[in-house]
């Protein structure tokens, strides 16, 4: 008998990104330090905005042509809320310029909020809402002056760019702000492997599942259901459980099992958690048949310091009951033993 205990709740989770969010936010950083190095008082322009747009890396720039591309981070209030890709930008027409940087500071916030209500934001310096910085004596600028919306600074290792245009570029929204929170929690993708040797007579050993968690049951759902339960019996819960949203999903090969019900909570010991999922669909292993009657539960525990290895248990025959103190408790059933694997898992990259 297989019992696993959902009790907590913790975070959102996500699917990968076509883009590497670990690289960009690396880059911002070096970029926000050569911002500095050639405005002084970069960190007043940044207090005094509403959001600064970061695009650390444009590419080459050369003699009379700089159309290049480069990812941005959009910062509030010094955190990254979404990610940016710029094209068409021109940053300069200084020969021997191998890269380049820009850095816009939206100084009201109408400004930023048209600029992040559309994929598109708008063609800079077309509609006269942008104005190119100037540095003035010892490298600072006053923003005590800025009439303008929205200020953009270029600037190279040679230092602000006096010649920046931005006439043709387009910016367009390559990760929403759900994304780089989705990017930030650890719970949100995990990797289990299964030794199935002794129930496999032919092909591979080890089975791998995938599992992508979108979201996360909250401490309400879980009230509710236990007043389902309270009223109407584990028979209704069940008839919930199924009707619930899909949140997330284990794959395993070409095939793609739903998740209805997430949770997680901190276990005993230093950054111990153990992460419970419940799908009302069978895994569907040719060589294990289950019941369309009965759950898939996996129950998985890991570390925060160890994110190459975690324990993890893949039930795939369960029938649901109710504990007063824990919430829903998993019973395994149909003689369908537990499949035991190592879990991985880390943020995206």
């Amino acid at each position: 008998m297989l019992c696993l205990l959902l009790v907590a709740m913790f975070g959102v989770a996500s699917t990968g990104f076509a883009y590497d969010p670990k690289q960009i936010d690396a880059r911002v950083v070096e970029g926000l330090q050569e911002f500095d190095k050639v405005v002084s008082n970069s960190e007043e322009v940044i207090a005094a905005a509403a959001g600064i747009l970061i695009c650390p890396k444009i590419g080459k720039v050369g003699l009379g042509v700089g159309v290049e591309k480069g990812n941005c981070a959009l910062q509030v209030d010094g955190e990254t809320v979404e990610y940016w890709r710029a094209s068409g930008a021109s940053l300069g027409l200084t020969a021997g310029i191998q890269s380049s940087g820009l850095v816009v500071a939206f100084m009201e916030q109408a400004a930023l909020d048209k600029f992040r209500d559309s994929d598109r934001g708008w063609d800079f310096g077309v509609d006269g809402s942008v104005a190119l910085a100037t540095v003035g004596a010892g490298g600072t600028v006053k923003v005590a002056e800025f009439k303008k919306p929205v200020y953009a600074f270029g600037f190279s290792p040679k230092g602000l760019m006096a010649d920046l245009s931005l006439t043709t570029s387009t910016f367009k929204r390559i990760g929403t702000e759900a994304d780089v929170a989705k990017f930030q929690d650890p719970f949100h993708r995990f990797v289990l492997s299964a030794d199935v040797s002794e129930r496999v007579r032919k092909g591979a050993s080890t089975v791998q599942l995938t599992v992508d968690i979108d979201g996360y049951v909250t401490d309400e759902a879980r009230a509710a259901m236990a007043s389902t339960i309270a009223a109407e019996g584990m028979t209704e819960a069940r008839t919930s459980l199924e009707a619930m949203p899909v949140i997330g999903e284990v794959r395993h090969g070409k095939k793609s099992t739903p998740i209805q019900w997430a949770r997680v909570i901190e276990m005993p010991g230093d950054n111990n958690y153990r992460v419970n999922l419940i799908s009302s669909e069978p895994l569907g292993f040719a060589w294990e048949e289950q019941s369309d009657e009965n759950f898939t539960i996996i129950q998985m525990d890991v570390n925060l310091r160890n994110k190459s290895v975690g324990t993890g248990v893949i039930q795939m025959g369960a029938t649901l009951n109710w504990d007063e103190n824990s919430g829903i408790s998993v019973e395994g059933g149909h003689d369908l033993r537990p499949l035991r694997a190592t879990v991985s898992y880390k943020k995206i990259e």
